[in-house]
């Protein structure tokens, strides 16, 4: 049953419920002031480094593989089938190894051919020959029956103006013969130059002809050249980087057969990233990480483009390459940008990626704790960064990853 309150009890309830809600009120602010606890951290977790002063060499380092200097390309010299393939890929081979056995029936049909227009031609120049020496014999003893006939008439008229001198024969004869020997003189002529123009004509279509079958000579020695090359052999010594065909496939001209590369002779390809690609200059000197051996060379070339992020530099090696050393091999290396003298600097923090500013925890010097400082870095390496303002020589800052306390403005070292 119900129990009426009485109007004593009113200001007891009232009193509880403002004590408890300045109570709760007091609670929150107490919390709302207190600091969030400092992280700890184990100090052997941390990677740290020292603040130096000193030269500072600017490097880049990547990742790259050894080619050959010089690669032989093997490509079908004509429209063939292979017929067989004498080498494997990494075969090596001495120069003028037989590589590949090849086939066209057409190339022999048309070198024959060429053998027959050439032996043809050379026929016809004899007969031009002797075609031109036997119409000069013709024509040099009709000359000479002419020039018996002009000197028997010269002297007939020299004997007939004596004659006419006398008075014993009359003018008439003696005209009719002088007419005779000026005939025979203009025959004469006549037959010379045509003599000469006849000489003339067979020595040109001699020529001709000559000059024409020297072509076909050259037709025979290409058609004969093109059934040589079917039997394919390398230019030079090496080692066979690929054979990308097999037997009784069907090439054409340009097709590559296989390369052949020369072993002796190496150089590295570094795939240098596009951001530090900007500062890699030909003429640079370069160490190369090979295995256990380190080899030192010369930047020579740098791509002009960017191939998938990289940009590609050629690095000429010196020196003896160890026995180990082949084309295709993996290598690391470092190229020298530049050497900054007396200069601060430091191990590049994990998240400090060029020349800028980033916030990084300093050891304080008690070593009990860290605390988040900001510092102004320039110029980056491979390893270190330069220093430009936030810090002193001697300070120690940390220098792994550390973006779980973005946060946090200090941290405590256990």
């Amino acid at each position: 049953m119900d129990i009426p309150l009485t109007p004593r009890r009113w200001p007891r309830i009232a009193a509880v419920v403002l004590v408890v809600a300045v109570g709760l009120t007091a609670s929150v602010v107490t919390l709302g002031s207190i600091e969030p606890a400092v992280p700890s951290v184990a100090r052997e977790t941390l990677w740290t480094a020292k603040v130096q002063r000193g030269e500072m060499v600017r490097e880049v380092r990547a990742r790259g593989k050894l080619l050959p200097v010089r690669i032989r390309w093997i490509t079908a010299p004509s429209p063939a089938r292979i017929e067989r393939s004498h080498v494997r890929s990494g075969d090596t081979v001495a120069e003028g190894a037989l590589l590949f056995e090849l086939s066209n029936p057409s190339l022999g049909v048309a070198a024959a051919r060429a053998r027959a227009d050439r032996a043809a031609a050379t026929v016809l120049v004899e007969t031009l020959r002797r075609e031109s020496d036997q119409a000069s014999i013709k024509g040099r003893s009709a000359l000479s029956e002419k020039n018996v006939e002009q000197a028997v008439a010269t002297a007939n008229a020299e004997a007939l103006g004596t004659l006419r001198g006398r008075g014993i024969v009359a003018g008439l004869e003696h005209g009719e013969i002088q007419a005779r020997r000026a005939a025979l003189d203009e025959q004469v002529a006549l037959s010379e130059r045509h003599l000469a123009t006849q000489a003339r004509g067979y020595r040109a279509r001699i020529a001709a002809q000559r000059r024409h079958a020297l072509t076909l000579e050259d037709l025979v020695v290409l058609q004969r050249a093109q059934v040589e090359a079917l039997m394919l052999r390398t230019p030079n010594a090496g080692v066979v980087q690929d054979v990308s065909v097999h037997e009784g496939q069907w090439v054409v001209p340009g097709d590559v057969l296989a390369k052949v590369a020369d072993p002796t002779e190496l150089k590295a390809v570094l795939e240098v990233p596009q951001s530090q690609a900007r500062d890699v200059a030909v003429g640079q000197p370069v160490h190369i990480e090979l295995s256990d051996t380190k080899l030192v060379g010369q930047v020579v070339r740098i791509a002009p483009s960017v191939q998938e992020g990289s940009v590609a530099v050629e690095v000429a090696l010196r020196g003896e390459l160890p026995s180990g050393a082949r084309p295709e091999l993996l290598v690391h290396g470092t190229i020298e940008i530049e050497r900054i003298p007396n200069t601060l600097y430091v191990e590049r923090p994990a998240q400090v990626a060029g020349a800028m500013r980033a916030s990084v925890f300093r050891i304080d010097p008690t070593g009990a704790t860290a605390t988040r400082v900001e510092i102004e870095f320039g110029r980056l390496s491979a390893k270190t960064i330069e220093i430009l303002q936030g810090a002193e020589l001697g300070d120690t800052l940390v220098v792994s990853d550390t973006s779980k306390f973005a946060q946090r403005e200090r941290i405590v070292l256990r």
